[in-house]
C-alpha cells in the first residue's frame, strides 16, 4: 500500500506543484492501482482514491512534528508500506519501507532576503524550513532532484546525493475559447513574462529596462498584478485558455530569475515557438537550448541588447522538438518506472 501526500494540489490556481503533485497520482494509480494509493490531503478534492483528510499543514513547524505520528497511525490501518512526497515536507522517522521525497528547489538558501529585508527576520525563517527539509532528508529517504541544479544544491547544502528524473512539461490545455479577445487590451508587438513577483523572479530588472528605454516592444505581464503605464500591461491572473491565447500573440518570452530550481516555462515559450531571453544561471543552462538567449541577471544592458535584438533571434525548429522530447511526459514515466517504481514494486 502506497501513502501519497497530495497536500500542495491546489484547487483555486493551478501551480506548477499542484500539476506536478497530480501527474505523479495518475501514475502511481496507473502502475499500482487506484485502490492501492491512499491519498493524504487538507482539502477534499475529486479523487478517484481513499482520501485522508488532515489539518496538519506541511510547512508549519508543530504540524510537520505531529505529521510524523499521523503517518505511523496510517501506517498500521492501511498496511502501508511506501509513502511518496512531492515535495520537500515529509517525515523524520523511519516510519515506511519506502520513503521518496522530492526537491524542486532550495530557494531559501539560495536568495538573499528571500523572506524579509530584516537579517534578523529573514534568518529565522531560513532556520525554520532548515528543520523541515533537513529533517525530512533522513537516511532512509530516496531523495528525487527535478534537475542537476537542485542535485547539486542538495548535495553541497545536505551532503547527500539524490536522484535526478527532471521535470516533465504540461502542455496548456486548450479549448474553444482560445481565440477569443481579452477584456483587456493586448499591445500588437509584446515580450511576454509568466511568473510571481517575488525577489526570486528579478522581474524590478525588465520593468527598469521599459520604464529607462524607448523599446520598440512592449511587456505584458501574467501570473500577478501591478500598474499598468503605456508600454507595460499587467494581465493579473489567467486562465488557461487566455493564457495560451497571450502566448500565441507573443513575439518572444522574458524570464530574468537569479535563481530557479528548474523553469517550466521557457518550455512554454519554446514550446510556442518563441525565442527565450534569460537569465545566464545554473537551471536554465541545463536546457541547452539553441532557443535560449542569456543575459547577466544583474545587468540592464546586457538585458537591454536583446530586448533591441528581438526581430534578429531565429527561432529552430528542430531544437523545439528534441527539447520537449527530453522532458515529455514519455521521458518522465520512464524515468519513474525505472527508479521509483521499481523500488515499490
Amino acid at each position: 500500500m502506497i501513502l501519497f501526500d497530495a497536500r500542495l494540489i491546489n484547487l483555486n490556481f493551478e501551480t506548477g506543484i499542484s500539476r506536478y503533485s497530480k501527474f505523479i497520482l495518475d501514475e502511481l494509480n496507473t502502475n499500482f492501482g487506484v485502490s492501492n494509493v491512499i491519498v493524504l490531503s487538507n482539502v477534499e478534492f475529486d479523487c478517484k482514491n481513499e482520501l485522508v483528510l488532515t489539518r496538519l499543514k506541511p510547512f508549519n513547524i508543530k504540524d510537520y512534528l505531529l505529521f510524523t505520528f499521523l503517518c505511523f497511525k496510517l501506517k498500521f490501518k492501511y498496511k502501508i508500506k511506501t509513502y511518496y512526497t512531492p515535495f520537500y515536507s515529509g517525515v523524520y522517522l523511519n516510519v515506511f519501507s519506502n520513503y521518496f521525497i522530492t526537491i524542486h528547489d532550495l530557494m531559501f538558501y539560495n536568495v538573499n532576503n528571500l523572506f524579509s529585508n530584516n537579517k534578523l527576520i529573514n534568518s529565522l525563517a531560513i532556520s525554520y524550513f532548515h528543520i523541515i527539509v533537513s529533517f525530512s532528508l533522513t537516511k532512509y529517504a530516496n531523495i528525487i532532484s527535478v534537475s542537476e541544479c537542485t542535485f547539486n544544491d542538495v548535495k553541497n547544502i545536505f551532503g547527500k546525493n539524490s536522484l535526478i528524473i527532471p521535470e516533465t512539461f504540461f502542455p496548456i490545455k486548450k479549448d474553444l475559447n482560445d481565440n477569443k479577445e481579452l477584456s483587456i487590451k493586448i499591445p500588437k508587438n509584446y515580450i511576454l513574462y509568466v511568473g510571481n513577483n517575488r525577489k526570486n523572479k528579478n522581474i524590478d530588472i525588465v520593468l527598469n529596462v521599459f520604464k529607462k528605454y524607448n523599446l520598440d516592444i512592449d511587456l505584458v505581464i501574467v501570473g500577478h498584478d501591478g500598474y499598468s503605464t503605456s508600454n507595460i500591461t499587467y494581465l493579473g491572473k489567467v486562465c488557461d485558455s487566455e493564457l495560451n491565447f497571450v502566448y500565441n500573440k507573443a513575439n518572444a518570452f522574458v524570464f530574468p530569475s537569479i535563481y530557479e530550481g528548474f523553469g517550466i516555462p521557457v518550455l512554454e515559450a519554446i514550446y510556442y515557438d518563441l525565442p527565450v531571453i534569460c537569465s545566464d544561471i545554473p537551471a536554465f543552462r541545463e536546457f541547452n537550448s539553441l532557443n535560449t538567449h542569456f543575459f547577466d541577471p544583474y545587468s540592464e544592458k546586457e538585458l537591454l541588447f536583446l530586448l533591441q535584438s528581438i526581430s534578429k533571434l531565429k527561432f529552430n525548429l528542430k531544437d523545439k522538438r528534441n527539447i520537449l522530447f527530453k522532458y515529455s511526459n514519455i521521458n518522465f514515466k520512464e524515468n519513474l518506472n525505472k527508479y521509483v517504481f521499481k523500488k515499490i514494486r
